[in-house]
């Protein structure tokens, strides 16, 4: 997906990041925007894949959800 996407020069590096929700969600309050942060700089110019998505949507940290809106 990202040389494809690299390709038809929709993005600058073809780099293709997956993660979880273990990936984004923290253990303790305030290490969510923290690991959101940490994948956003790693996917930068990329692709982020987050597999079963689905997953964040049954959690109750409302800051991840924030910070994605916020973030793009």
């Amino acid at each position: 997906m990202g040389d494809l996407l690299f390709g038809m020069g929709c993005i600058e590096k073809p780099k293709v990041v997956t993660v979880s929700r273990g990936n984004l969600i923290g253990d303790v309050q305030g290490a969510s925007i923290t690991k959101l942060k940490t994948v956003i700089d790693k996917v930068r110019d990329g692709v982020l894949f987050i597999d079963e998505a689905y997953a964040l949507a049954l959690d109750s940290h409302d800051i991840l959800r924030t910070g994605i809106i916020l973030r793009f």
